[in-house]
């Protein structure tokens, strides 16, 4: 009689770990986009502050800004098209030497089937010290909650 509660007792201990085991992973599955996000896109970003005058890079593969001279600024964007069939965020995040003087929203709220600008701008004090800022700009898009 003891064989036999030890046995059911396992198997029901591998029922019930099983049974955790999968809610565990269709959990992780429903919260993927939210964690590893829907798309992820990096762009190279670059700027350089002078004493001169400012000129312009037209580069359409990145967030170049050219060159600013101290008490100036520049802007660029990113057009982001949600093409889902729900609001996403986009979410922004700068790393590298330009994330000193680059001016941008962290988190964008874009209604689904609408088209936004996600704006940047770099701006000069008269205290920057002057040099070449780059670095990257990566922006996730995930699921507004």
């Amino acid at each position: 009689m003891k064989k036999q509660n030890n046995k059911l007792i396992l198997w029901v201990s591998v029922i019930l770990f099983i049974i955790v085991l999968v809610g565990f992973c269709l959990t992780l599955i429903s919260y993927y986009p939210y964690w590893f996000g829907l798309e992820k896109r990096t762009f190279y970003a670059s700027v350089n502050v002078t004493t001169s005058g400012g000129g312009f890079d037209l580069n359409k593969t990145a967030l170049t800004f050219g060159k600013i001279s101290l008490g100036g600024s520049a802007s660029r964007g990113i057009i982001f098209d949600n093409k889902y069939n729900f609001p996403v965020i986009a979410k922004i995040n700068v790393i590298g030497k330009i994330n000193e003087i680059l001016n941008y929203e962290n988190d964008i709220l874009i209604d689904r089937n609408e088209t936004k600008k996600l704006s940047f701008s770099v701006r000069a004090f008269n205290e920057t010290e002057l040099g070449f800022y780059d670095g990257y700009v990566n922006v996730k898009v995930v699921p507004a909650v």
